[in-house]
């Protein structure tokens, strides 16, 4: 995946999170199973979450 996606997700998951209030790391891996990230990716989204 790309950077642009990594974002994307990063800040989908800021925003289930402030509106569902749901346990970050469950959203977190919920969202590294619906795509192929690198672990770069995975490192970057992880730091802004």
């Amino acid at each position: 995946m790309g950077r642009r996606v990594s974002r994307e997700t990063a800040m989908k998951l800021l925003y289930q999170l402030e509106i569902h209030n749901d346990d970050m790391q469950e959203q977190i891996k919920a969202a590294f199973e619906d795509h192929a990230f690198s672990e770069a990716d995975k490192k970057y989204i992880n730091d802004v979450v």
